[in-house]
């Protein structure tokens, strides 16, 4: 498997300054396989990313979990590798605490994983 990086690139260092960094207590990050026969259209829009309770769940090939994670449009990256449209993965994390998170704040805590 190769080794996906949602890094943090804008944003966290004013979270990190409050002390309000949002993280995942427990995250899993599993290559996504589909049955055999099924179409598949690339995910872009609406955000894969979907939050139940503390849960944060999301599915897609890693160029759309970037854009997920970023909040970014398809045309906002180029020069991505072929494998990054045809390797897909699935997330399923926990946040820390009780609290449910926002969406801005599921994205921030996908930047910054790693496996």
């Amino acid at each position: 498997m190769r080794r996906i990086a949602l890094t943090l690139v804008l944003g966290m260092a004013a979270m990190a300054a409050a002390g309000q960094t949002p993280a995942f207590e427990v995250a899993s990050i599993k290559p996504f396989q589909f049955l055999p026969g099924v179409i598949v259209s690339r995910i872009l829009s609406p955000s894969p990313i979907r939050v139940s309770g503390n849960g944060v769940n999301t599915r897609g090939n890693v160029s759309s979990l970037v854009l997920a994670a970023y909040n970014l449009k398809g045309f906002q990256i180029s020069g991505s590798p072929p494998w990054a449209n045809t390797e897909w993965y699935e997330i399923t994390a926990k946040a820390e605490g009780d609290e449910i998170p926002t969406m801005d704040q599921a994205r921030q805590m996908l930047q910054i994983l790693r496996s």
